[in-house]
């Protein structure tokens, strides 16, 4: 498949799809299937976040994934969309919780979902292929039949990009019986339904892909940074080019566990942190090197450096990273001083999201969100438990609508 190639998805009688030229085909297909509000139905009802105070959860009921899975079913238990080492990523241009996973010898579809902070409903926006390969195929190929990407294991690899509006994903364990690394960057129009295959990851160290890619999106640069097994590096979606930055065997020597961690930027002190597995390791972005601390090093609360892929984000409104492994309780991490302290819920505080369990739950990767029009945070764990919002500090958030691109160009 060429480069910048984009592939359309043939969607099947009657079902809904994000296109430029069928906007009025999605929104009566979703209100015909009762995946979203009609204005009618939003006329006099409040938001919850517009109640919900500083540490208060909120779960939202009638919030399942499993919903709105595809009937017929994709090869596979579609409950690994989430479960099986699978993240997302959160559109600011839409205020969506993007969700894409399966892979291995779990889950072989496809299909894109979100959540819409707006209307609290659950779509699927996009897929899955048709024909995909059933049972697990030996063979671990990069697309289905339709040129779409195969289903894959996601980890903390995903991230949406808003300089260029694309989602963008790198990476993953493949739907094939030994799970082999993808080495392919992919990108997601919703405005047009389509996916498009940009430029592998430069071959070198690690080789081509790894498992448990971690990718982050730089506001200031407006890039994406990448950590795979051992290469860490720099993603232009304009040029769709890769620059390598580093490499692990700068940042010390705990061991390549990216596929058991999370990562953010601190946009402000020109950080990318990650974290999980027993360490914290941090690239500076203004010189690019590397230092490695194992939860001893850490000061606080160790449990969200001792956890396996906690959610973890960077909050603007208090300068701090945010992490959250289960529970009710969230943890901020302050890299100015190494230094995670516990934030207990309120006490008025009446919701607990359930707490992983490492036994059956991979990670919660990039499932929980922060949502930067609410000032407040979303987390999806199960397809088949409710969603969950939450509130960390007292404000509203940024309100604007998001900035236009100018002279960007994705093909």
């Amino acid at each position: 498949m060429d480069d910048q190639m984009e592939t359309r998805y043939q969607p099947k009688l009657g079902e809904p799809i994000i296109s430029g030229t069928s906007a009025i085909f999605l929104i009566v297909g979703l209100v015909g299937l009762g995946l979203c509000f009609s204005p009618d139905d939003a006329a006099g009802q409040s938001h919850p976040l517009d109640s919900l105070q500083a540490g208060q959860w909120y779960e939202v009921p009638n919030s399942k994934l499993s919903s709105v899975y595809p009937s017929p079913t994709p090869p596979g238990d579609p409950v690994d969309i989430m479960l099986a080492w699978n993240g997302g990523a959160f559109d600011t241009t839409r205020n969506n919780l993007i969700v894409w996973g399966g892979g291995h010898g779990n889950y072989g579809g496809n299909e894109i979902y979100t959540f819409n902070i707006d209307t609290l409903r659950w779509i699927r926006a996009w897929g899955p292929s048709p024909s995909i390969p059933s049972p697990v195929p030996a063979a671990c190929n990069e697309t289905y039949p339709d040129g779409n990407p195969a289903s894959r294991h996601s980890y903390s690899s995903m991230e949406y990009i808003p300089s260029v509006d694309r989602f963008f994903n790198q990476g993953g364990s493949l739907w094939c019986q030994n799970g082999s690394p993808s080495g392919a960057t992919w990108l997601f129009n919703f405005s047009t339904g389509a996916w498009a295959r940009q430029k592998d990851v430069p071959s070198g160290s690690g080789g081509m892909g790894h498992l448990g890619s971690l990718a982050a999106y730089d506001p200031v640069r407006q890039h994406v940074f990448n950590q795979r097994l051992t290469q860490f590096e720099e993603f232009d979606p304009a040029a769709n080019s890769y620059t390598t930055r580093g490499n692990i065997q700068n940042c010390g020597s705990g061991g390549n566990w990216q596929d058991r961690m999370s990562a953010a930027i601190d946009p402000e002190r020109r950080k990318f942190v990650w974290v999980g597995a027993g360490y914290v390791r941090v690239w500076d972005l203004v010189n690019f090197s590397c230092n490695e601390y194992t939860a001893a090093q850490i000061g606080g609360d160790d449990i969200v450096v001792n956890s396996d892929a906690p959610g973890f984000q960077y909050d603007p409104t208090i300068k701090k990273f945010v992490a959250w492994q289960g529970g009710a309780n969230v943890y901020t991490f302050d890299i100015s001083t190494l230094s995670v302290t516990l934030i207990p819920p309120a006490a008025s505080n009446t919701v607990t999201p359930p707490t992983p369990n490492n036994n059956t739950s991979k990670g919660t990767y990039g499932k929980f969100r922060y949502i930067p029009s609410r000032n407040a945070y979303v987390m999806a764990h199960m397809t088949t438990q409710n969603v969950y919002l939450y509130r960390l500090s007292s404000g509203t958030g940024d309100v604007s609508a998001p900035a236009a691109p100018t002279g960007l160009t994705v093909r």
